[in-house]
């Protein structure tokens, strides 16, 4: 409950369990659920908790990507790329706003992430 003459209360918790891995559930939940529920009246915030985080390690030969004229932050660079988010524009139907919001390539396709491109070649995570 908040202070300050608005008061908001959380009212429902919903537990999902799957015979999936704990990251694909989230994503169903973000894209599925999350919006579903904010799309309700009177529904101020949505949030999600309690989903284990995953992390990405990257290994790669220095010698090689030195030699090629890539570093480290090339790398990191074109991972954070590739699952950016940014806003194209609105699109405005029957008085109502909507933000259109482009992700990425879609998927995680580690390998098909352009890293730099050096001369006339174009290096990916491969």
């Amino acid at each position: 409950m908040s202070l300050g003459g608005n008061s908001t209360q959380n009212i429902m918790t919903y537990t999902i369990n799957a015979d999936l891995p704990p990251w694909l559930i989230v994503k169903w939940a973000e894209e599925n659920l999350s919006p579903a529920l904010s799309r309700i009246e009177g529904v101020e915030s949505v949030s999600l908790a309690g989903a284990t985080p995953f992390e990405w390690v990257v290994t790669f030969d220095a010698n090689l990507t030195y030699n090629a004229g890539i570093t480290a932050d090339d790398i990191t660079s074109a991972l954070a790329t590739s699952q950016s988010e940014n806003i194209a524009g609105n699109l405005t139907d029957g008085g109502e706003v909507y933000t259109i919001r482009l992700k990425g390539a879609g998927g995680i396709d580690l390998e098909n992430i352009p890293v730099k491109k050096v001369g006339e070649r174009i290096f990916h995570l491969r």
